[in-house]
């Protein structure tokens, strides 16, 4: 035979000989990525997923240059990084229905692993009862379960004392199915230091909820609405301040019918008097699809809304007839507080809000004239006063403020709360204007007073927020695990004493 064509065939045999055995790999070797894919494909009930990068997280905490707990961290962490591939993302998925508390039926998370031997031995270590499914490693303890196989770990948790033995079977054998495509493939394969999606249309088709019982035209045009629809979710830790980004993947039809709205002139920031903001929260609602839709998908949540109001306004409610939230309220709302945030400590600080009111909204004025009558409210004007404040039932809407009322200037928001007033929903805090230690905060929340601004912004795309520190020098984690090293040291140093 022809050397040449000899040396032909055998690559040839060789090749369909790699293609064979990679073909027929199965799942064993699936990272923990393309395992999540599969197990979100095979599982139905999987309605959230996403992942951790740990070790990104951990490089911006900079752990081990952490006061006091830094040499701790490092210890504990040390002892897992030589059986955990911790420069791969972590990988999460959450399983419907959920109880009343919310919790779900089964949360899972997947890693790579890089010594499986190290691995077990640690949990065997830590006292994990043991046990074995064909090639599977298995340790249980309370409400956690581990499975072990090769390169790929799988974390169970799951109250109520089940067997995790079986259920991590069930989740090594649904990783090794075909993997997710679409929406649900582009959210694994963003990049974030924190990634999530929410498939909403699994959401609704797992409720245990009122939606069931549904007539059925409306259950066929909902499941129309939500199809392929996704929510998600990018969170970033950058130097001096944190971004998440929400976006909104479903379509166009089930955003035309829920409540957004914007306004571009903002109209609402000139019914919130004037001086200097620093903190500030406005709406813009679309009331007749909000009533719409609660009337179509979700008439018990429309009764309930009507429940907590007071017996007067739900009568007057029930006399307007079709649309009632919609005839009292136009769905603009704005909250501004101004002044000088630092003084008069325990008194009310400075603050105007408006209420926007619709055709029939003259009910919210009279009621607010009543009430403050029987109250014995002195009456300025158009206002009824009391200890400082005001409260003005007014044509377009229902006011409130601090005195004096000052028309005439204009009110001043902060320039990174540029869109305030323009979207559905916006609200912003300054805190560089406050002096946030004198608030004398608990412990968990004392973390704001090296944190500058907070604006988060709500439109028919998607919810955006962002928050900086004082100082942009350094990564926002390492700041925030610095300042509760801080706190913690003069805890220890305060009982040593």
């Amino acid at each position: 035979m022809n050397p040449v064509k000899k040396i032909f065939q055998l690559a040839f045999v060789a090749i369909l000989g790699v293609v064979a055995l990679t073909g027929c790999s199965g799942g064993d070797d699936r990272d923990a990525k393309t395992a999540t894919s599969a197990l979100i494909n095979e599982n139905k009930n999987i309605v959230a997923f996403g992942h951790i990068s740990v070790q990104q997280l951990l490089d911006k905490l900079d752990y081990k240059h952490l006061p006091k707990a830094g040499a701790l961290l490092t210890g504990e962490l040390s002892s897992w990084e030589s059986s955990v591939d911790f420069s791969k993302p972590v990988y999460f998925a959450v399983q419907a229905p959920f109880a009343l508390d919310g919790s779900p039926e089964l949360t899972y998370m997947l890693f790579d692993v890089k010594d499986k031997d190290s691995l077990i031995d640690k949990f065997n270590g830590m006292g994990y009862e043991s046990t074995e499914s064909g090639d599977i490693q298995c340790f249980n303890n309370g409400d956690v379960g581990i499975g072990i196989r090769n390169t790929l770990a799988i974390l169970l948790i799951k109250g109520g004392s089940p067997d995790f033995t079986a259920l991590l079977k069930t989740a090594f054998e649904q990783t090794e199915g075909d993997e997710s495509t679409g929406k649900t493939q582009t959210i694994l394969a963003n990049n974030g230091d924190i990634v999530t999606g929410l498939n909403i249309e699994r959401l609704f088709t797992t409720a245990n909820t009122a939606l069931n019982r549904l007539p059925a035209d409306k259950q066929k045009t909902l499941n129309e609405l939500v199809a392929n629809g996704y929510i998600q979710t990018v969170t970033n830790f950058g130097n001096g301040k944190v971004t998440m980004k929400a976006s909104n993947l479903f379509n166009d039809k089930l955003k035309d019918l829920l409540f957004f709205k914007e306004d571009p002139q903002a109209s609402v920031v000139k019914k919130l008097g004037s001086g200097n903001a620093w903190m500030g929260m406005s709406a813009n609602v679309d009331v007749r699809k909000m009533e719409s839709f609660l009337a179509d998908f979700a008439p018990e949540g429309q009764q309930k809304l009507n429940g907590i109001l007071p017996g007067e306004a739900a009568f007057a409610l029930a006399m307007m007839g079709d649309n009632p939230f919609t005839q009292m309220f136009s769905g603009q709302f704005g909250l501004v507080f101004t002044g000088n945030p630092g003084s008069g400590m325990g008194m009310i600080p400075q603050f105007n809000f408006f209420l926007g009111l619709g055709a029939k909204g003259e009910f919210i004025n009279e009621q607010a004239s009543m009430y403050a009558t029987m109250m014995g409210l002195q009456k300025q004007g158009d206002a009824f006063i009391t200890e400082g404040m005001a409260i003005a039932p007014r044509k377009d809407g229902l006011y409130g403020f601090t005195l004096p009322e000052n028309k005439g200037a204009s009110l001043k928001i902060p320039s990174f709360a540029k869109d305030f007033g323009k979207k559905t929903f916006s609200m912003f805090v300054d805190f560089g204007q406050i002096n946030v230690k004198s608030l004398e905060l608990e412990d968990g929340m004392k973390v704001l007073e090296i944190m500058d601004t907070f604006y988060m912004t709500v439109d028919r795309e998607g919810t955006e927020m962002v928050m900086t520190t004082k100082s942009s020098s350094s990564n926002i984690l390492k700041q925030v695990g610095q300042f509760y090293a801080k706190v913690f040291e003069e805890k220890m140093n305060e009982m040593s004493m």
